[in-house]
């Protein structure tokens, strides 16, 4: 089974692609980040994420993703855009009968650093070793994905 982990960004997105053979381990198929150009407006923008994670979605063909849940903090400027790609995210699991779950922030980092106020060099350090990857992910977008596909490794 194949486990998509997205950390979902208006700038970058971070993804990962995690294969569960029932090891106790998952093999790492791709991970890295999707940009957008930003000259663009945000709906081409979107679009442009949607055509990346279309390409993404039919060469890995997951059967499971996983989203972080967003998190409404003080900046709402954020995070409308950033509900926004969610959504689109969210259109293309149902038009590909990818099952969703979501995982809030801090239980991603619970997950990979045993603290759910893990900081980002803590995350980076946790995949690196949980993956067993010979260098860290950069940049912190895909290793948050490679978090967030662990979580989906554990739950799956």
């Amino acid at each position: 089974m194949v486990i998509c982990g997205i950390d979902p960004g208006f700038d970058r997105a971070g993804y990962a692609f995690l294969q569960n053979i029932g090891a106790s381990q998952p093999v790492v198929l791709s991970y890295g980040v999707v940009t957008t150009d930003k000259s663009h407006d945000f709906s081409m923008r979107l679009f442009e994420l949607a055509e990346d994670f279309v390409g993404l979605f039919e060469r890995y063909q997951p059967q499971y993703l996983v989203l972080e849940k967003l998190f409404m903090g003080r900046n709402i400027t954020t995070a409308l855009p950033v509900a926004e790609i969610r959504g689109v995210l969210r259109y293309l699991a149902a038009k590909n009968n990818i099952e969703l779950t979501e995982v809030p922030p801090n239980t991603v980092k619970k997950n990979v650093t045993g603290y759910g106020g893990a900081d980002k060099k803590q995350i980076i350090q946790a995949v690196t070793f949980l993956l067993n990857l010979p260098y860290p992910p950069q940049p912190d977008d895909a290793a948050d994905a490679l978090a967030i596909a662990f979580c989906g490794f554990l739950k799956f």
